[in-house]
């Protein structure tokens, strides 16, 4: 009888413990339930922005202009490819003939990027300043009134003036 007990008591206490695991699981299994169920009206908040806005009459405005960027950014290498061999023999033409040369230069002067930009089209050298360093003791006296950023451009420049020279 005791030992029936005992045998009663440990499935019991078995029995419990599968009583206690499956309240857990459920519990877990709500818990994941009140997620997903978060997860689908958050999803269909954003499908029903989304909707919204693609039925906007801005988006509808603005469909050949998309249109028209996505063609562009897919035919860009195309058109790069195309014009360099017009950049290289206009900057040579130009380079020819030193009016034009002035004058096409006075037309760039106001936007460095599209000069820059033409520049390596064409092959050229990015132009580079002529600078001539006077005595060191000159400028070294301007050290101290100038700013941390001037002082190192400073020194960036007197390096290259010694090691390459400027041209």
């Amino acid at each position: 009888q005791q030992e029936t007990q005992r045998a009663q008591s440990e499935q019991m206490a078995r029995l419990d413990e599968l009583s206690s695991y499956q309240r857990r699981t459920e519990e877990e299994i709500a818990r994941l339930t009140a997620l997903w169920e978060g997860a689908q009206r958050a999803q269909s908040e954003q499908m029903t922005r989304l909707d919204a806005v693609m039925n906007s009459r801005s988006w509808q405005i603005t469909a050949p202009l998309r249109n028209a960027n996505a063609i562009l950014r897919k035919a860009r290498p195309y058109i790069k490819a195309r014009l360099k061999p017009v950049i290289t023999r206009s900057a040579s033409f130009v380079s020819q003939r030193p009016r034009l040369k002035t004058f096409v230069l006075t037309l760039l002067a106001p936007f460095p990027g599209v000069k820059g930009r033409l520049r390596r089209a064409a092959g050229l050298r990015p132009s580079t300043a002529v600078i001539t360093f006077q005595q060191d003791v000159a400028v070294t006296g301007l050290q101290n009134d100038i700013s941390p950023r001037a002082q190192k451009i400073y020194t960036i420049l007197k390096q290259n003036a010694k090691n390459d020279g400027f041209q």
